[in-house]
């Protein structure tokens, strides 16, 4: 399986910008990972897209 990572400064991002390109890439053969420093919006992102995340503090 091919790994796509998307990397971010703010989660935010993550939820707003790339809304539902997550999603899209998960359920044509991608694994998708978001990489992000903390926040709610993380969380929420992986649950709402169906993705991994993982948290940088830098």
């Amino acid at each position: 399986m091919k790994k796509i990572v998307r990397i971010t400064t703010v989660p935010i991002s993550l939820k707003i910008l790339l809304k539902g390109q997550h999603r899209f890439m998960s359920q044509h053969g991608f694994d998708v990972v978001g990489v992000s420093s903390s926040g709610p919006e993380l969380d929420e992102v992986a649950k709402e897209e169906g993705i991994r995340e993982r948290e940088d503090e830098g």
